[in-house]
């Protein structure tokens, strides 16, 4: 009896040990040594949703993460946290066991990061544009100088914004350089990603081309179905009908989005609880939905895919409309469908399913706008201004990212949103 107890002692060891193994190969080990920081500073990677995904404390200058296995490489972010001030640095990885050294001086863009190729590429690209980032900011500045002294004239403004503006040959240069890597590098997880957030600067047969010389392995990631979703449907604009979508609603039924449609408008909503700017707009949605109730149907439409989101979106709002998921977050083929590149973003469509009114970003003034449109149906109002609402969007503004590496902003791009210091014309450039 003694030997058979050792022995499923034994066994049960192995298994143990067997199943420990196993939950290590599904997870990346992310550790490294960080100096200028003091002792027990708060180490976290999140999602680009914003949501953290593992997190410990600073010891002897060193801290280990882990990251659950995805499908494929994507970006992450890496802030260190003590009494309020954070540090933060992108990453874009994958399934990999990655190594960062550096130092607080470092963050955000010289961050040494290790065993990860997905990640390199991120950094030669940061490279290739490093020149022209730096020159956009030089300019930028003098822009918004001349603007907050009360100087700003329609002819001072084409210099920097016209046809052969100074910023906007910048963007440009930017952009054919930003084209030529992923040309290059097209059967890439991070080319992918360029791709997916530059796909509106191609023609349809230009990302047709991409996509055919597409690997098996990337031919089948979430970049490329959505790049796909796409291509099947253009953008949206003043006039056009809506496009049909099927998703679940907080009781997990399946719903189908034109069943909304009935004797009312209705507002579709792209939105998250990770981004400031939606949650901004909660409280203007309820006036709306109050002052409107017999005419106008809201319907939000969960962006991310974790569940527990989804449900604290719910219990945080409280709100007296539909909010809908397709559990497939930013790949999902609704938020591929309407060619969505942040939070928030509205579309306002008749009682016959045709688009009157769009808004990308939070901006009070739509909400009033909506209110009029329903009020004095003779006809549409057009687009709103877009670019007055840049910074009042959670999105994946790829320059900005790109300036951040570089150091020539300072301030973290807490859930990818802009900061107010890059708004207004910045949109109608990147």
């Amino acid at each position: 009896m003694k030997y058979l107890n050792l022995t499923v002692l034994s066994l049960l060891f192995l298994t143990a040990f067997n199943s420990l193994k196993a939950q290590n190969k599904n997870v990346s080990r992310i550790e490294g040594t960080i100096n200028g920081f003091p002792e027990n500073a708060l180490v976290r990677i999140y999602a680009v949703s914003g949501r953290v995904i593992d997190s410990c404390y600073l010891k002897e200058k060193k801290f280990t993460l882990h990251k659950p296995f995805g499908k494929e490489a994507g970006q992450f972010g890496l802030t260190v946290t003590k009494d309020s001030i954070h540090s933060t640095t992108q990453l874009f990885i994958g399934n990999e066991n990655i190594n960062i050294q550096g130092s607080k001086n470092d963050f955000p863009g010289n961050v040494s990061v290790k065993g990860s190729p997905n990640h390199n590429l991120m950094t030669e690209l940061d490279q290739i544009l490093f020149d022209v980032l730096k020159e956009r900011k030089s300019l930028l500045a003098e822009y918004l100088s001349i603007r907050q002294a009360g100087k700003m004239t329609d002819s001072i403004k084409k210099v920097y914004w016209g046809q052969a503006g100074s910023i906007k040959m910048l963007d440009e240069e930017a952009l054919f350089r930003q084209k030529k890597f992923i040309d290059k590098n097209i059967n890439s997880y991070y080319a992918l990603y360029l791709l997916s957030i530059l796909k509106g600067e191609y023609k349809k047969h230009e990302l047709q081309k991409l996509i055919n010389r597409l690997t098996p392995v990337y031919k089948k990631s979430n970049y490329a179905y959505a790049i796909n979703t796409s291509l099947k449907n253009k953008e949206l604009i003043i006039g056009d009908k809506f496009i049909n979508f099927t998703a679940f609603d907080k009781k997990d039924k399946n719903v189908i989005f034109s069943t909304y449609f009935s004797e009312k408008y209705v507002l579709l909503d792209f939105s998250t609880p990770y981004c400031q700017f939606c949650l901004q707009a909660i409280e203007p949605l309820k006036k709306l939905a109050q002052e409107n109730s017999k005419n106008l149907e809201i319907v939000t439409f969960y962006v991310d895919e974790e569940k527990n989101g989804y449900s604290n979106f719910l219990d945080k709002s409280n709100k007296p409309w539909s909010v809908i998921w397709d559990k497939k977050g930013r790949f999902g083929n609704a938020y591929s469908s309407y060619n969505i590149d942040g939070t928030p973003t509205f579309f306002l469509f008749d009682k016959n399913g045709i688009l009157v009114q769009k808004q990308d970003g939070f901006d009070e003034s739509f909400f009033e706008t909506v209110t009029k449109i329903i009020k004095y149906t003779t006809k549409p109002a057009g687009n709103m201004d877009i670019a007055a609402s840049v910074a009042g969007r959670c999105n994946l503004r790829l320059l900005f990212e790109q300036q951040f590496r570089a150091g020539h902003y300072k301030s973290q791009p807490c859930k990818l949103a802009l900061p107010v210091s890059y708004n207004l014309e910045v949109h109608s450039s990147c």
